[in-house]
């Protein structure tokens, strides 16, 4: 079974592929272990000088003790001893950067088969240089992942007992039966997994390497649905002027070539073909790249005008608040002027306010006690309100909540409102000649 997985994004100018390839390799599809093995290694029957050189790493780890000297014994074993009907190996592919020197691409390999394996799956990585056909230079690094899904418990057996069913997990012990299979790697989620995991760590090699390209496990549709429905129009531009491109595979390529009287043919039909969108998309995406520039220069200068206007607005908003406080406290001002203020200062030095002689001239907070009284009712008595003052400037700001600071002058300024309010109501039983209420009448 092949499940392939190849996505490629375009970040900051630079193309950057995320291409992971996992197949599974079993008895009953013909597949070998072994041959696998000598395939990555370019042992055996693939020991040619050239391939001898392509390999730039070989390594093996979490072996059992049996083949722990030498990995081939271990997937020879696989194959002499796995149940029919059993996986012998899963086989990943994935190519390498080539932005990252030697070392950068063998530190990232190792983490990623740390990660695949788990620590606990015998494996063996492979690093090959990849030798271009056409050009002849290395060009095209990738690795190789070979890994059994038996879990190396720690338990030491024998090459046939390693690969027979495993004992129960509650009744029986270990040491009675072969190794256990992992579970994890059966799910389909887990290749979701895998690739992400790899962009993952492409990624963590690139920021460490100080290198700017940036590579995603998603594809170009997912990506393009999600700038869209961000209203991210430069990367949406971006995306659809970087296609992915038509993946034309070694057999294909290969029937063409192999077919003296049909290949011309196939190759103008198809593989021409597909080079043509290549070089039309190039081009497209050299023509318009200016646009996407001066867009992008565009939008940003939009963005500084509408932060611009927003700063605007509300200045303006805070203008027209104090303008309307001032107006209320003008109002507030005038409509107490005839019926008389009376204010105690707390807080701060104290300033006075419509003949108060309360403290000294300055600035600071006071209790001020306004009282009103309905000539249209006669015998009402004066309503009194107090408040609170703090001075702003030139500007003084009104509020009817009070601080423990605040009691002393609203005490004092209570005080008096009352001996005013007296003053208020003797003055109208003068006019109007009627006794006082402590005074009793015959």
């Amino acid at each position: 079974m092949r499940r392939r997985a190849k996505t490629h994004a375009r970040l900051n100018g630079t193309t950057v592929y995320c291409h992971c390839n996992v197949k599974t390799g079993s008895r009953a599809s013909g597949q070998s272990a072994a041959a696998k093995y000598d395939y990555i290694s370019r042992e055996g029957k693939y020991a040619q000088a050239a391939g001898r050189k392509e390999v730039v790493h070989l390594e093996s780890g979490c072996m059992p003790a049996f083949a722990s000297s030498d990995a081939r014994l271990y997937w020879s074993a696989a194959d002499s001893h796995e149940r029919s009907n059993g996986r012998l190996f899963r086989s990943l592919t994935a190519a390498l950067p080539n932005t990252l020197d030697a070392s950068a691409r063998l530190e990232l390999s190792r983490r990623f088969a740390a990660q695949v394996t788990g620590g606990e799956l015998p494996y063996t990585l492979a690093l090959h240089a990849g030798r271009s056909k056409q050009a002849g230079v290395d060009d095209n690094p990738h690795l190789h992942l070979v890994f059994s899904e038996r879990v190396n418990d720690g338990v030491e057996r024998g090459a046939e007992q390693w690969f027979r069913r495993a004992a129960p997990k509650k009744k029986g012990d270990p040491s009675s039966g072969g190794a256990r299979k992992t579970e994890r790697t059966k799910p389909r989620s887990w290749l979701e997994e895998t690739r992400s995991a790899w962009a993952r760590e492409m990624n963590l090699a690139f920021e460490r390497a100080g290198v700017d390209d940036r590579a995603t496990a998603e594809s170009h549709a997912t990506q393009l649905a999600r700038a869209r429905a961000a209203g991210d129009t430069a990367a949406e531009a971006h995306l659809l002027l970087n296609p992915p491109s038509t993946h034309i595979g070694p057999p294909a390529k290969h029937s063409w070539e192999d077919r003296p009287g049909r290949a011309q043919a196939l190759k103008l039909d198809r593989y021409l073909a597909a080079e043509a969108a290549a070089a039309s998309a190039e081009a497209v995406r050299t023509a318009h790249a200016p646009d996407v520039a001066a867009a992008a220069e565009a939008r940003s200068q939009v963005e500084e005008l509408d932060a611009r206007i927003a700063e605007l607005e509300a200045s303006a908003a805070a203008g027209d608040r104090r303008a309307r406080l001032d107006a209320r406290e003008e109002s507030v001002r005038a409509a107490g002027a005839g019926n008389g203020d009376v204010t105690a200062h707390g807080g701060g030095p104290a300033r006075p306010h419509q003949g108060d002689d309360l403290g000294q001239p300055g600035q600071g907070r006071r209790a001020v006690a306004r009282g009103s009284a309905d000539p249209a009712v006669p015998g009402r008595r004066p309503v009194t309100r107090t408040a609170t003052s703090d001075q702003d400037g030139d500007q003084w700001r009104w509020t009817h909540t009070f601080g423990r600071n605040d009691l002393l002058a609203v005490a004092k300024v209570a005080d008096l409102a009352h001996s005013k309010v007296c003053e208020l109501e003797a003055s109208e039983r003068d006019r109007e000649g009627a006794p006082a209420e402590d005074e009793e009448t015959p």
